[in-house]
């Protein structure tokens, strides 16, 4: 008699069951399953377990991310700033011996003063600054020029794309006029 009620109850639960799947259109069983029981398994039915991951490894994965990021962004500065164009403005007095000049031709080199000097560069000319005094030394010509110029750490200065420093060889213009100079004396406006 029990095992009657139970069966009953069974029954009476498959029933409600099959009704309730019939009311929301959607149909257990073998249809759903492909002719194979609830229970029965197969690989690669495409149902996917997810599985719980451990909090250690979601903060050690987030802590790993951060880190990638701040290495993107700091190596991305540091790229900008070595390839960017950092140059300091600096005012520079320069001077230059004269190359084949001497004491005798200082007459003509003396309306040189307040003149411009240039130097010509395959398709531009560089402006080299301004001539502010005529001199000589030991029996040569000396010209001071005033000039901006640009200074970076580890580079020195520069004119254009050439670098001024004492021992450099230019070649530079007074108008029509080319002088080959040395530069022999170099200050500048506080580096």
């Amino acid at each position: 008699m029990a095992e009657e009620k139970r069966n009953l109850t069974e029954d009476a639960a498959d029933g409600l069951k099959k009704v309730n799947n019939k009311k929301s259109g959607v149909q257990m069983g073998a249809d759903v399953f492909k002719g194979q029981g609830i229970n029965s398994s197969k690989s690669g039915t495409g149902i996917k377990i997810k599985r719980r991951v451990p909090l250690w490894v979601d903060i050690l994965t987030g802590i790993l991310m951060l880190v990638i990021v701040c290495g993107v962004v700091a190596g991305s500065y540091m790229l900008f700033r070595y390839y960017s164009n950092d140059y300091d403005e600096v005012a520079v007095t320069y001077t230059v011996i004269v190359d084949g000049a001497n004491e005798a031709d200082l007459q003509a080199y003396e309306s040189l003063k307040d003149g411009e000097l240039f130097m010509d560069t395959e398709d531009n000319s560089v402006y080299f600054g301004k001539i502010t005094d005529v001199s000589t030394a030991e029996g040569k010509i000396l010209l001071t020029v005033s000039a901006g110029a640009k200074y970076r750490d580890g580079e020195g200065y520069s004119i254009g794309e050439s670098r001024i420093a004492v021992g450099s060889e230019l070649v530079l213009r007074c108008g029509e006029v080319q002088y080959d100079v040395d530069v022999v004396a170099l200050k500048t406006g506080g580096k």
